[in-house]
């Protein structure tokens, strides 16, 4: 079990570094095109933590475990939701902007009810292709309207950075990159070599830099960044969540409990480590631009995606008198809801209310368990 151990500290620490990387390179291009971090959240950041979301909502829908993806696109966004932002929120208060007040939460919401509406009343317990096409319609408006939404915010180009980038990063950058792909193809010996000399080269102190005072290569830098940020955080995520289920098993837990908890949670690891990196490094827009560009994503891409594949089916077990799929559901309203509320009552998300957001997502979690053994 030591070796367990080991991955796990290494997949936490790809987790941590690799988001570390994601948010500078994101945040580079967003000054680098002067377009605003918000942007930059809902789109490349939100779609680039979502690829564990999408590998497995694709992998169940070509494997016809349809009513698989529809709970995990569902399960995600109460988790990106209750703890990312509440995890997010308890670092510093995540300011909610004018534009995403006005726009994204309200989108987010509509689509919410929509899932209820084509899942439960019009088609029930399923998702057909005309539904899909329709989520992916409202994907490609939605993709239009943040375009224009760029071009009608663009930045005041002084705002253009001239620093360098550390050679010592661009090094740990490439490092990283290799150990995220080795942890993902799940060669644990070679990944924890790689990172044994990424933390020697860490602890060094060197300053040389690389101009980037060219726009065009300050972007370069920026792409390699978020390119080797997210490959590490995915075979971080793989690592954590493998280690975390050999360790809870040989500790007496049950697979259907570890299945229920570390494995549901890992594919939302991505998302869960960029917003609170991006919270502490105080890239608010980043932080929260990322959960909600990412519960929009997994509905009108995902969703969309995986059922124009084959017919999404909704699982129908009934547990405490009422379908799980539709429990699941209406705590994912609420839980959009809630942000709607406290975006039109403030200008943020409180550290209280992050707790708040918390306490409930472990409440949801005690009824996922209490249910699957009652």
């Amino acid at each position: 079990m030591w070796l367990d151990w080991i991955i796990l500290i290494v997949g936490m620490l790809l987790l941590i570094k690799g988001a570390d990387f994601f948010v500078d390179g994101a945040s580079k291009i967003a000054k680098a095109m002067h377009v605003p971090s918000l942007i930059i959240g809902l789109t490349l950041v939100s779609m680039g933590t979502s690829a564990p979301e999408l590998s497995v909502s694709l992998q169940a829908s070509l494997a016809k475990s349809n009513d698989l993806s529809f709970g995990n696109v569902v399960e995600s966004n109460i988790f990106n939701t209750f703890l990312i932002l509440g995890c997010a929120s308890i670092f510093v208060p995540l300011v909610i902007s004018d534009e995403m007040k006005k726009y994204d939460i309200p989108i987010m919401v509509l689509l919410y009810g929509l899932m209820l509406l084509f899942g439960f009343v019009i088609t029930p317990y399923k998702l057909d292709l005309i539904e899909s096409i329709i989520f992916i319609l409202l994907f490609v408006s939605y993709i239009a309207l943040l375009i224009v939404r760029a071009k009608k915010a663009k930045l005041d180009v002084q705002e253009e950075t001239k620093e360098g980038i550390s050679v010592k990063n661009v090094i740990l950058s490439v490092l990283i990159a290799v150990a995220g792909i080795f942890a993902i193809i799940e060669n644990y010996y070679i990944t924890i070599g790689v990172m044994v000399v990424f933390v020697v080269i860490l602890l060094l102190k060197f300053k040389k830099t690389v101009n980037e005072s060219l726009n065009k290569l300050n972007i370069l830098f920026s792409i390699i960044f978020v390119g080797a940020g997210l490959v590490a955080i995915i075979g971080g995520g793989t690592f954590v969540v493998n280690s975390a289920s050999n360790i809870a098993t040989s500790l007496g837990m049950s697979e259907a409990l570890v299945g229920l908890t570390i494995v549901a949670v890992g594919t939302s690891l991505p998302e869960l480590v960029t917003s609170v990196v991006a919270s502490i490094k105080k890239e608010n827009d980043i932080a929260i631009g990322n959960v909600i560009g990412s519960n929009i994503f997994n509905i009108i891409f995902i969703l969309g995606v995986s059922s124009s594949i084959s017919n999404l089916t909704i699982k129908e077990k009934i547990s405490f008198g009422i379908s799980e799929s539709l429990a699941d559901l209406l705590v994912l309203l609420l839980s959009g809801i809630l942000v709607f509320i406290i975006s039109r009552l403030g200008k943020d998300i409180k550290k209280w209310q992050g707790v708040i957001f918390i306490v409930l997502y472990i409440a949801y979690i005690a009824y996922i368990v209490l249910r699957e053994f009652a």
